[in-house]
């Protein structure tokens, strides 16, 4: 067989991607059959195409990869910065741009487009494009998913930013609440249409009919209730404390009978519990307004005082009628006829005036005149009846009322003609007038009483049909003609239906649960426990009323004269009257516990206020004033000059002025002020009247010492030590007691430790003493003991000398007696320490301080006499060298 050459590869060069290039080697020769060879040739090149192909498949996959985990990368971050948009922010869509979902879906699909044009080949580019294509559907899908939450979301946001806006806008215009057109009705209906709006994108469901699948009827969702029920409570929660705040209680209860239908009970009666309260608080705080403010007597006859007495009541500042209504400065809030809203106290006076002028009593020419100590009442039996209920009452009791009992054994007809006798007698006899106003005003309070009763126990009656003010005979003619025009108007008048009023409304049972926010009124049992409910709240207030006429009846006086009357006792600078005087009338009115409890409270706190202010205004005139009128004898002329009217002062301080100040101080003010440095810092000037002026400049000068709260405080613990100290040595009587003579010695013992406590200061380089050093300094200020020379020739017989008295305790014109006796050389040498040379004795002090001794009387004697008893400076000095 014929052999062929040995065959071997050839070497080309190999693109990217292609299989690798193989080197020959050493080669066995072939078979020499051409088939066997030809065989082994087909094998060799099928597996260098098939290492070709796979090394081809594996970079393609490679590559691949890598090109998906870098694109995945960047699609992650992309998709998550979206996810991470929420609300609004991941909806909104731009002109230019579009939405934020668009600018990322593109943004994705444009990142994978250009991933894929870096692939190296076809196949590369399919596997990495059926790979990324999967993650671009994800991401797709958690975008739009994303999407459908946050519009929902979105729209959500914006639902409760509507609610909240129109919650806001109706709270703002809360003043026109009952106006059905106003701005608080458009915000709250608005608002409602917006929670409507919520429960039907939550899908809760609003419709009363519908039904499940059973055909059982769902109800309307309890979320939507509750949602509008936190509505309702969060506006009218806002519009009650507003109203409450501009004291329109009327307006309130207003308020809580739109709540009855919208609100579950038990919230309205919490929050018509903490209505109640503070209106029976405002109630109280305008009581005692008008206490502090009405120093008047209600004898007088002046129509203000009267009005400002009544409005001090507490039947008049009350928060139920006993009908449903509330009552303020006597007018009620469900009175039909006059409406108070909004009004002013003044305004409801001049109300009230013109009211009470109407009556028969104070029209003009009339001769019927009620007394003025009975003007107040019929003021108030006016308020609560009415004008001409109040003036046929009064006339009734002056036809009615009750004369003393009388008594006799006789009988028949003889007892009938001494009981007529006697009444003649006791009415003919001026001593018994008084007595017989007295008994017209028991009988009117007793028909005011019973007349209130019928009055306010009626609203929850039967509904009555009346016809007030009708024609009257007198306004037409006399004679035939006259009456048959009467008539003809009277038939006129009741038939048309625009003169009638409804008056006492009944309340339906279903809404009874408005007065206790318990619904609890419905059947035989519902209406009893009505009735008992309706009866305590009518009692109250008529209890109210009965004890106030009592209250008016007590401060009445049939002697009342205004030029001697001193009943009324006011505080000439506060014009206040006595505190204990006003507690008193505030529970002669106040009836209830917890009304007074709080009442007395308010009036200690609004006293206080008053009084603190108007005597800090005065007190600080009056020191400016002192301060001119002290400045030279007769300053007080002065004033005029510097815009000081004198008379603005009581007549006590006009003396003080014009005295000037005192030649001597007040000792117990002394010992006040030294005992109180924190009065002397702050409040100094108060007491210049009572200071002579060396006395007081020294305080000043102590007051310009304590600037600081550590001086006040520093000052204050000296006292505190000066006080225990001499009650340790059996000498606190010095501050404790009344005679004059002890106060003035505690002042000579606190000025000479003060001194010596500033002496020795110095001493130390102007460095603070402990307090165990300025306790060392006290101990010798209070040893410091001397004798006094008590000669009989200067009128001192019999008495001999006195021993071991307290340097500090020896009188000015005493001191030049002062020694003591000093042990020297076995000798005894008195020293009297006023004889020595001034000079000499300053030698000595220096030197004791130097020494760090203490300056006492015993110490300078023993100094002067151990160096010699120099006689002047020169010598002193020579002993000293020596």
């Amino acid at each position: 067989m014929a052999r062929v050459p040995i065959q071997q590869t050839p070497q080309v060069g190999l693109e990217i991607g292609s299989a690798p290039q193989f080197t020959g080697g050493s080669i066995e020769p072939v078979q020499d059959t051409v088939t066997d060879d030809l065989q082994r040739f087909s094998k060799a090149q099928r597996n260098v195409a098939d290492i070709a192909i796979k090394l081809q498949e594996d970079y393609n996959d490679v590559e691949s990869k890598k090109l998906y985990n870098d694109f995945y990368s960047e699609l992650e971050s992309n998709t998550n910065n979206y996810l991470n948009t929420q609300g609004f922010d991941a909806v909104k869509t731009n002109k230019e741009e579009g939405s934020k979902y668009d600018l990322t879906s593109n943004n994705n699909y444009g990142l994978m487009e250009s991933y894929a044009e870096k692939a190296s080949n076809n196949q590369s580019k399919f596997l990495f494009e059926n790979m990324a294509s999967v993650s671009l559907k994800s991401a797709e899908n958690k975008m739009t998913q994303h999407s459908i939450k946050q519009v929902r979301l979105a729209h959500e946001n914006e639902i409760e930013a509507g609610i909240k806006n129109f919650t806001n806008e109706a709270k703002n215009n809360y003043a026109s609440v009952n106006d059905p057109s106003g701005e608080f009705v458009k915000h709250y209906a608005a608002g409602l249409e917006k929670i409507k709006e919520k429960a039907i994108l939550k899908g809760w469901n609003l419709d009363p009919d519908a039904t499940d699948a059973e055909g059982k009827k769902l109800g309307i969702s309890d979320q939507y209730k509750q949602l509008i029920n936190e509505y309702n409570m969060d506006i009218y929660k806002d519009l009650i404390k507003k109203f409450g705040k501009d004291a329109e209680w009327g307006q309130v209860e207003q308020l809580f009978e739109r709540l009855n239908p919208i609100l579950n009970p038990k919230d309205a009666k919490k929050l018509q519990a903490k209505s109640e309260k503070d209106h029976m608080e405002y109630n109280q705080g305008v009581i005692n307004n008008t206490l502090l403010a009405n120093n008047s007597n209600q004898n007088n006859g002046n129509f203000l005082d009267q009005a400002n007495t009544v409005f001090s009541l507490s039947s008049n500042n009350t928060t139920s009628n006993g009908i449903g209504g509330s009552v303020k400065d006597g007018f009620n809030s469900n009175d039909e006829v006059i409406d108070i809203t909004g009004t002013q106290r003044t305004e409801r006076i001049e109300l009230l005036q013109q009211i009470r002028n109407t009556s028969k009593f104070y029209k003009e020419g009339s001769i019927k005149q009620l007394i003025p100590q009975h003007q107040t009442t019929h003021l108030f039996a006016t308020q609560k009846l009415g004008v001409n209920k109040a003036d046929s009452l009064y006339s009734k009791a002056e036809r009615e009322y009750e004369l003393p009992e009388f008594k006799s054994t006789v009988k028949g007809k003889a007892r009938a003609n001494a009981k007529k006798k006697f009444e003649e007698e006791f009415l003919k006899n001026p001593d018994n007038e008084n007595k017989i106003k007295a008994a017209i005003l028991d009988k009117y309070n007793e028909l005011i009483e019973d007349a209130t009763g019928d009055k306010y126990n009626m609203f929850y009656s039967k509904t009555k049909t009346i016809f007030p003010n009708p024609p009257k005979r007198s306004d037409f003619g006399t004679g035939v003609s006259g009456g048959r025009a009467y008539s003809k108007a009277t038939k006129e008048f009741y038939q048309n239906k625009d003169n009638a009023i409804q008056v006492n409304p009944g309340v339906r049972i279903e809404d009874l649960e408005f007065f206790t926010g318990e619904k609890r009124f419905g059947g035989r049992s519902g209406q009893k426990d009505f009735a008992e409910t309706k009866a305590d709240k009518a009692e109250i207030y008529q209890n109210k009323i009965a004890n106030d006429l009592e209250v008016l009846k007590k401060n009445i006086n049939y002697n009342y004269d205004a030029n001697t009357d001193e009943t009324i006792i006011v505080d000439e600078i506060t014009g206040l009257q006595p505190k204990e005087k006003l507690v008193e009338k505030l529970k002669d009115t106040v009836i209830d516990k917890e009304e007074l409890e709080y009442a007395l409270k308010d009036l200690d706190i609004k006293y206080s206020q008053i009084e603190n202010k108007t005597k800090s205004i005065y007190y600080q005139a009056f020191n400016n004033a002192k301060e001119i009128a002290f400045a030279a004898p007769g300053g007080w002329q002065n004033l005029i000059a510097n815009n000081v009217d004198i008379d603005n002062f009581t007549e006590q301080d006009q003396k003080i002025l014009k005295n000037g100040q005192p030649a001597e101080s007040d000792v117990d003010t002394v010992v006040q002020l030294k005992s109180n440095p924190a009065e002397v810092a702050t409040n100094l000037e108060s007491y210049s009247h009572k200071l002579n002026n060396g006395q007081y400049l020294e305080l000043k000068r102590y007051a310009d010492s304590l600037r600081s709260e550590d001086k006040v405080i520093e000052a204050t613990g000296n006292v505190t030590m000066l006080k225990a100290t001499l009650d340790k040595y059996d000498m606190g009587d010095l501050y404790t007691s009344k005679n004059k003579e002890k106060k003035k010695q505690y002042i000579a013992i606190n000025d000479a430790w003060l001194t010596e406590i500033n002496a020795r200061q110095i001493t130390k380089g102007n460095v603070k003493l402990t307090m165990g050093e300025k306790r060392d300094a006290l101990n010798d200020i209070l040893l410091d003991n001397v004798n006094v020379d008590n000669d009989p020739f200067l009128g001192f017989i019999g008495g001999g000398d006195t021993k071991d008295t307290n340097i500090f305790f020896v009188d000015q014109d005493r001191l030049e007696d002062v020694y003591v006796d000093i042990p020297y050389k076995d000798e005894n040498v008195r020293v009297f320490t006023s004889k020595i040379d001034p000079e000499v004795l300053k030698l000595i002090i220096k030197s004791l301080r130097k020494a760090n001794k203490p300056t006492t009387q015993k110490n300078i004697a023993d100094y002067f006499v151990r160096k010699g008893q120099p006689k002047n400076e020169t010598e002193a000095f020579l002993y000293k060298e020596d």
